[in-house]
């Protein structure tokens, strides 16, 4: 950006290409590090947060570089949910990785639905997407560390959805991967709530 002299649009748009660069490039270092603590048995943070919060603030850091354009609709739950208890940067990082996820393996015109809601003591939060869904028999391995579907033409680590799985269930939850009504896949996570 400094070497060469571009118009205002084109300086902007870099500019906004690079932040987002620079966005994933964190999350996939934090991914890794948050890997060495689960191997290395460190304990999980338990303090209550709100979840929405937290979830508006993870779909702001996705909807950045090619994803700046695309539909987050976040459904809250109809009824109060009150208040988690857990390492809120824990579970952003989880649900960042479901959300990064949900926006690289479904078409850009496909809307990724968040929908939260409570139900005897727990917090369900899905993410729904329209993409090509995740087989049946590849749902198992999907959530092994260093794992990636095959044939599919995007990058990363293999560690999104495994990280995920590892932080739900260090908080007493549950990862399950279905299908969408829409065809693709829908990532469904479930949280004790304080009692």
């Amino acid at each position: 950006l400094q070497k060469h002299q571009r118009d205002k649009a084109t300086q902007t748009e870099l500019f906004h290409d690079a932040a987002a660069g620079l966005r994933r490039l964190e999350q996939r270092v934090e991914n890794i590090l948050q890997n060495n603590r689960i191997v290395s048995g460190q304990a999980m943070r338990k303090e209550p947060f709100d979840i929405e919060s937290v979830l508006q603030q993870v779909i702001e850091m996705q909807q950045t570089g090619p994803y700046r354009d695309r539909e987050v609709r976040l459904i809250p739950s109809n009824e109060a949910i009150g208040l988690l208890e857990g390492d809120a940067d824990a579970l952003a990082l989880a649900w960042g990785n479901l959300l990064e996820n949900a926006l690289k393996y479904s078409p850009e015109h496909e809307e990724v639905v968040i929908e939260i809601r409570a139900g005897k003591g727990h917090l369900f939060c899905d993410f729904d997407d329209g993409g090509p869904g995740i087989p049946r028999t590849k749902r198992a391995l999907a959530i092994q560390k260093f794992e990636r579907i095959e044939h599919s033409e995007t990058t990363g680590t293999g560690l999104g959805l495994y990280l995920a799985d590892q932080i739900i269930r260090m908080h007493d939850g549950r990862l399950t991967i279905g299908a969408s009504q829409r065809g693709g896949s829908r990532i469904a996570t479930q949280l004790p709530l304080i009692s």
